[in-house]
């Protein structure tokens, strides 16, 4: 009888619901906006981590739990599971809905578990180990939707499990109040980031501007920085990997590595340590070491390792870089001064930040944001640092500056001089940078257009005039040509007296298109002289195109810059047979061939000749888009009729040819190739023909 008593008695305990012990109940009516839940928690450590929702319920473990004791629990690096609870009572006639949040993105695993009114237990689980997608709502921290029934009180549990610390910052708010943390949020952390990224650009820029190396290692650095508070704010997982759990959970230690290597390589360059304390650079090679051994251990699959050799790397590094400063500042190193402040304030919210991490601080907004605030100052105040780094190298380099620009100046005076007298594509052509590269035989075959002209009847000027004033002269043409050479993409390579040597290397169609605006301009030019009753200056040119060799020719003691080749002796032949037919521009069938567009121009086939020194005869074709345009125009007019009577000229029907010939004339009589043709066929039909007689016309 008394077993059976005791049997109903205990079935009756175990069917009662379970009192919740401990913490206070969070009583809640329609007015609350943010309940921090820190005074309401009961927590309970899990040291076997296999304890299930329904044993934690039991009287056995709910008597364990123990009020929080904290404003914000914080278990530090712990491998146990953490198990929280809290009760809420909603005292009102409706039905009230608020957003647990727990603000600390970081955590491996949460699971909320909450039994309804029926008995049925809920079970929402959570944590950077699952994709971003599986969460109620998308924001960096973890948010729960909990709904309340009218007059009711509910129990909620929480099991916390993390490789990393484990922080509980909870808070029970409105769906308002969550809107109007977000603004805040965004404007705030806009301004940190926006501060940041433009101080990192603007040093980035520096170091692609001067190539100092303590920029590139601040950039760096304050990068590695940027990606670890934004890991662990929440924000990287948020918004740049939301479904990659790996990244979610290993960056962290990563960016912590490049962090403090970063860090190092910066600090010993900045502060030349190399140079003035050699003593330290094994420490620094030390801690360097390290950081790599933390970005390695992050590709384990367990990424506790890396944490546990990160957060001390932290702290140590930055003791170590502080008294690195301090003693540099004491040597006598003035850009310390600012580097040790700007240190010191990030050092003090790192330490904060770190100790926080490690579980000596408790939570607070100083050593929740710690780090944010002594960041934001130090990527400020170490620009200012740098700057004045920058203004004492600067000082030092312009003294020695100010003695190598008296030297650099006379040299720079001397090349523009010697740029005169050889042209710079005349270097360019021979691989050289500077003339004083050049020797003695240096050369290298081109395919150019090589253009002579010359100036008519410059023998007859020269009686008219003073030595001094022929000098004035030509000087003055040559100012005015010299131009329109450079201009359509070709340079001088002489002046031969009266003549001028220009070559080309791009296309004949530059040539070509040279001499035309050599003759137009001179037309120009010779206006003005008639207004002060100066006579005209005529010139010819001569064009042909093919292979040259450019280089330096001479002795030892005195050389010069020059091409040979008999493409430049045919170029040079052509120019003086201008006088022979009476034109202005004559070009070889080499040029006329190679022209892109020869259609572009005005031009009209002249003779097939053999010069001196050249056995092989040459097509030569007249281009007359220089001459004055009545010149043009007629010669536009009896073009195809010229061309024909040549035809028949070279195929000895010299009476047809003749009578083609006079019915040019007297289109256009100004036309002196047509008289030289007239004269050549009646001289053909009133003598004899020569021997094998071929049509080229052979000038000596």
């Amino acid at each position: 009888m008394a077993k059976t008593l005791l049997f109903f008695v205990l079935l009756m305990v175990l069917s009662m619901p379970t009192i919740v012990v401990g913490a206070p109940v969070l009583s809640l009516n329609s007015t609350e906006q943010n309940i921090n839940l820190s005074g309401y928690l009961s927590l309970y450590v899990d040291t076997t981590k296999t304890l299930t929702f329904e044993q934690i319920q039991s009287p056995e473990f709910a008597s364990q739990f123990k009020p929080n004791p904290h404003r914000v629990p914080n278990f530090g690096l712990t491998s146990d599971a953490i198990w929280a609870r809290f009760s809420v009572v909603n005292n009102t006639d409706k039905n009230l809905s608020r957003l647990l949040q727990i603000a600390y993105p970081i955590l491996d695993s949460i699971i909320i578990y909450k039994r309804d009114a029926k008995g049925h237990v809920d079970k929402v689980i959570s944590g950077d180990t699952l994709p971003f997608s599986a969460r109620d709502r998308d924001y960096r921290h973890f948010i729960f939707e909990i709904d309340i029934p009218q007059h009711q009180q509910q129990t909620i549990y929480l099991r916390i499990e993390s490789l990393g610390s484990i922080q509980l910052p909870m808070s029970l708010l409105t769906a308002k109040q969550f809107t109007n943390q977000v603004v805040k949020q965004q404007f705030t952390f806009g301004i940190y980031y926006g501060l940041v990224i433009g101080l990192i650009l603007y040093n980035l820029l520096l170091y692609l501007t001067i190539s100092d190396k303590s920029y590139l290692y601040y950039v760096l650095y304050n990068s590695s920085a940027l990606g670890l508070y934004s890991w662990l704010q929440g924000f990287s997982y948020q918004l740049l990997w939301p479904n990659n759990t790996w990244l979610a959970n290993h960056i962290g230690t990563f960016f912590a590595g490049f962090l403090t290597y970063f860090l190092l390589q910066f600090t010993r360059v900045f502060l030349g340590i190399d140079e003035r304390n050699p003593g330290q650079i094994k420490s620094y090679q030390e801690l360097s070491v390290w950081s790599v051994l933390v970005i390695l251990a992050t590709f384990m699959s367990d990424y506790g390792l890396a944490t546990k050799l990160a957060l001390p790397l932290l702290a140590v590094t930055l003791a170590f870089i502080f008294c690195s400063a301090a003693t540099s500042f004491l040597n006598g190193f003035r850009p310390a001064r600012f580097y040790l402040i700007a240190f010191t304030v990030l050092i003090f919210g790192a330490i904060i930040v770190v100790g926080n991490r490690l579980g000596y601080f408790p939570t607070n907004p100083l050593t929740e944001h710690g780090f944010l605030f002594g960041s934001a100052l130090e990527v400020i105040l170490l620009s200012l640092a740098l700057a004045d780094r920058l203004n004492q190298i600067s000082k030092q380099r312009k003294q020695a500056l100010q003695k190598q620009l008296e030297a650099t100046e006379q040299t720079v005076r001397l090349a523009e001089t010697f740029k005169k007298f050889v042209p710079h594509a005349f270097l360019r052509y021979l691989n050289k940078q500077s003339i004083n590269d050049v020797k003695l035989g240096d050369g290298v075959e081109k395919n150019m257009s090589i253009l002579f002209s010359d100036v008519r009847a410059f023998t007859s000027l020269s009686e008219s005039k003073t030595p001094s004033e022929i000098f004035h002269f030509m000087n003055n043409y040559l100012t005015i040509v010299g131009p329109v050479v450079r201009k359509n993409h070709g340079f001088i390579d002489k002046y031969i007296g009266d003549a001028i040597m220009a070559l080309f290397d791009r296309s004949p169609q530059d040539a070509v298109s040279a001499g035309i605006n050599m003759l137009k301009t001179l037309e120009n030019y010779n206006r003005e002289l008639t207004k002060k009753g100066i006579a005209d200056i005529r010139i010819g040119i001569g064009l042909n195109t093919g292979p040259v060799m450019i280089g330096t020719l001479g002795e030892a003691n005195r050389m010069e810059s020059t091409v040979i080749s008999d493409a430049v002796n045919l170029a040079a032949r052509l120019e003086g047979l201008t006088k022979v037919y009476g034109v202005s521009f004559l070009i070889s069938q080499q040029t006329f061939e190679q022209l892109e567009c020869p259609e572009q121009f005005n031009t009209r086939i002249i003779d097939n000749v053999t010069v001196k020194g050249r056995k092989e005869a040459v097509l030569i074709y007249e281009v007359f888009d220089g001459d004055p345009l009545p010149m043009v125009a007629g010669k536009r007019t009896i073009k195809t009729q010229f061309e024909k009577a040549w035809h028949l000229y070279q195929n000895m029907a010299f009476e047809d040819a003749l009578t083609n010939f006079k019915q040019c004339q007297q289109k256009y009589p100004e036309d002196n190739v047509t008289c030289l043709y007239i004269e050549k066929c009646q001289t053909l039909l009133s003598s004899d023909l020569p021997d094998q007689w071929d049509g080229i016309t052979h000038i000596n």
